[in-house]
């Protein structure tokens, strides 16, 4: 079958063509190689915080680095690997302590089975859901379906950098 464009005026990129294109379910599998799944998992304050010390620990150098929504960090780049977590918030601003108090968060199955050296979560209390990249397209037809153009992400100071 042959991809037709919802939208024809825009073209797949060319050598020195700026987009925007649309995005076809091979995009989707190029950018989603690896068959992850969608995990819901509990984990507390102290593991939370140690899971983002895990992702900054290499910065700049390694693909670990943590990509988050509904909270706020900040970490200084220059502190030993280990200390460089300075402050975890809601998105709202509420602090996260290094505590027991249990937060459910939504991360993919590599991440849970300890990749990349995420070793905070329990996968033998996961809930595996359905593959990212069904979800990711899932999300597209949704915003085709309601005639919204997908918006790209925006730095939006979830995370801060002290260098």
């Amino acid at each position: 079958m042959t991809y037709v464009p919802a939208n024809t005026a825009l073209k797949r990129p060319a050598a020195g063509v700026a987009g925007p294109f649309d995005v076809t379910l091979g995009d989707a599998y190029t950018i989603f190689p690896f068959g992850n799944s969608v995990s819901i998992v509990n984990i507390t304050g102290a593991n939370l915080w140690a899971a983002l010390e895990n992702g900054v620990s290499s910065w700049p150098t390694d693909g670990r680095f943590p990509q988050v929504s509904g909270l706020k960090f900040t970490f200084n780049s220059t502190a030993s690997a280990g200390s460089r977590v300075t402050a975890v918030t809601t998105s709202i601003g509420t602090p996260i302590a290094k505590d027991n108090t249990v937060y459910s968060v939504v991360t993919v199955d590599f991440l849970v089975y300890g990749g990349d050296g995420y070793t905070q979560f329990d996968p033998t209390k996961q809930q595996v859901r359905d593959l990212l990249v069904d979800v990711f397209a899932e999300g597209l037809r949704a915003d085709l379906a309601a005639g919204r153009v997908t918006q790209l992400p925006v730095a939006d100071g979830r995370i801060t950098v002290i260098r």
